[in-house]
Formats: C-alpha cells, structure tokens, sequence
C-alpha cells in the first residue's frame, strides 16, 4: 500500500510531503483515529498503513460529502479496499465520547485550525490515547491559525516531547516516552 500512498504524495497538495510520513505513523498501530478528512488525501496515507498493519481507521469529519471526495482521491492512486475505515460526520471533539479510555493509539488532526478548537480536540481525546500512542496533525506552521500555539501548550502542559515540521504548511508529532516515532 505504500505505492499507493507515494502516488498520491507526489501530487501537489498542501499535505503531500507528510503522506509518507502518515503512513509510516499508522503502520503496525491497530485503531487510528482521523479528526477532519476534507478531499481524503490523508485518509488515504492512514487507511493504507490500517491495511498494512491490520488495524482500522476511523474517521470524523462534519461534511457529509468526504466518503465521495475520498472515494474519487483513493480511486485515482488504486485503493480500492476499504473494509478497515469507518467515517461518521461527528463533531471532532465530540467524537470522543463514543471512545473507551486507552483505546487509541494513532490520533491525527486536521480540522478547524482554530486555537480553542483544537485545544478542545486534545483536551477532549488525551484520555482515549493508548499507552504509547502518537498525536499528529496538519497545518502547524501558519501563525493565523492556533494549532501550533495548541500544541505547544498541551506538549508543555502534559509533558509530552513534540516534533514540529515546518513545511508543507507544518506536521506536528507529540509523543509520550513509550512512543515509537520513526525519524523522517
């Protein structure tokens, strides 16, 4: 599936250059979970290492179009299996609720953009993480938006080591001490 992904990624996209990255994320991790899935290019990235690794994916966004918007992204590069992914137009941080404590282990945001709703978004899926786990998402390096001021906090609040990418519009990676990040 990673061909798959390498197709999409040298496409031009303001996430291209993280796909790989997103995949290499997901890999071997059993339940990811997806916040915001606009036109399915990371959707692709994260149900590709499901499908690698046996696990699944699951997906919130509030427009009711992405499974279509995703379908036409998945069948441009040839994923056509789609047995491992789960999407539900959900509020992001109110998704949470349908999630027990300790059962994520891949968490990737990329919704609002705003500061307090992604405050919200970290807040509101910390206890969902499973031991070990990786919260990433997208457009980190744009001031005008809060997500770089949100993570920094959370990182700082909650003692977590965070990676911040600083192109394509920015990829954030926080891990706790028992994560297992590969190094890109």
């Amino acid at each position: 599936m990673l061909d798959e992904v390498r197709r999409l990624a040298a496409e031009p996209s303001d996430i291209c250059e993280h796909l790989v990255a997103l995949y290499e994320l997901g890999r071997g991790t059993r339940t990811i979970v997806e916040l915001g899935v606009r036109e399915g290019r990371s959707t692709v990235a994260l149900l590709a290492a499901a499908i690698d690794g046996g696990g699944r994916l699951f997906s919130y966004d509030l427009d009711h179009h992405c499974p279509a918007y995703f379908a036409a992204t998945a069948a441009r590069v040839g994923l056509l299996d789609r047995s491992r992914w789960v999407f539900e137009v959900r509020d992001s941080a109110q998704a949470s609720a349908l999630w027990a404590d300790g059962s994520v282990d891949l968490l990737f945001i990329d919704t609002s953009h705003a500061l307090d709703s992604t405050r919200n978004e970290l807040a509101a899926w910390r206890p969902k993480m499973a031991v070990g786990h990786v919260i990433c998402g997208h457009d980190s390096f744009h001031p005008e938006y809060g997500v770089r001021q949100a993570v920094q906090e959370f990182a700082a609040r909650h003692g977590y080591a965070l990676e911040l990418r600083d192109y394509c519009n920015g990829f954030f990676v926080l891990q706790t001490g028992g994560s297992q990040v590969p190094h890109f």
